[in-house]
């Protein structure tokens, strides 16, 4: 998944089509992340780049190929990001976990 998502975020197609493509390839839970992230204003690239950097550390903590990324791994991969606090808060949110938010 993380490979048809790389290709697409750096396709030259409009925003509007990559989200089209990506509801009808992705799970409805992840499809729901990922448009929580481009409502805060995060293009597909930039949400690439977060999944990516949160999917490497989840391989290294793990040493498995098919790692997923933990709660530890997303709060990392934001803090790396750049992103601004809004955009950091609203991808915690997405995954819906009962931790506190750490950026609100």
């Amino acid at each position: 998944m993380l490979g048809k998502l790389e290709k697409l975020a750096h396709s030259p197609l409009s925003e509007e089509i990559k989200s089209t493509y990506l509801g009808g390839i992705m799970s409805d839970t992840a499809y729901a992340r990922y448009q929580a992230a481009s409502k805060a204003g995060l293009s597909t690239l930039e949400y690439y780049r977060l999944l990516d950097a949160a999917t490497s550390m989840a391989r290294k903590r793990t040493g498995k190929d098919d790692a997923s990324p933990s709660q530890e791994d997303i709060v990392k991969a934001l803090d790396k990001s750049g992103l601004n606090r809004r955009q950091k808060a609203a991808i915690w949110d997405s995954y819906g976990w009962k931790s506190e938010n750490p950026w609100r």
